[in-house]
């Protein structure tokens, strides 16, 4: 089996199991949906997959990880650090501004806690979003949310 993920394997698995975010050597790490009961933040798994006579197919699956645990994961199976999140040799997340997934969350989440956001600057990030004020509000608290979650595995 080649060890480069064709595009064959990617449209399979986005399509079987969410976000394909980063492959190498068979190894496939995705983005989920909502996490699960006990933990609404394990929303990342990771996977092998192959094509066989047979097709497309998946196996030895990591499922329902939160991000720091997936990153660890992708990188302890595929040998690769992901292009993503920027893991060092020994699996363990760095603090990096290159790091969207951590820094944007970071952000909105530091807005919120020192800024003072008038009506006048709300208005105008409502009509500059075309988002009501509820849904604006809705964003940051999901940021702070993904923040609290994230931001002591990366700082």
């Amino acid at each position: 089996m080649n060890n480069e993920i064709n595009q064959q394997i990617i449209d399979e698995a986005t399509c079987k199991f969410g976000l394909v975010v980063d492959t190498s050597q068979n190894v496939l790490l995705i983005k989920r949906g909502g996490g699960t009961f006990a933990n609404p933040n394990a929303k990342y798994m990771t996977i092998k997959g192959g094509i066989n006579e047979n097709g497309v197919s998946f196996h030895d699956g990591h499922y329902d990880m939160d991000l720091g645990s997936a990153v660890v994961s992708f990188y302890a199976r595929s040998g690769s650090i992901t292009r993503n999140y920027g893991v060092t040799e020994s699996a363990k997340p760095i603090k990096s501004l290159d790091n969207n997934l951590v820094q944007y969350p970071r952000f909105l989440s530091e807005i919120r806690a020192n800024v003072v956001i008038s009506e006048q600057d709300m208005d105008s990030l409502c009509d500059s979003m075309s988002l009501g004020a509820s849904a604006i509000e809705d964003l940051f608290e999901r940021a702070e949310a993904e923040w609290q979650s994230i931001g002591k595995k990366y700082l």
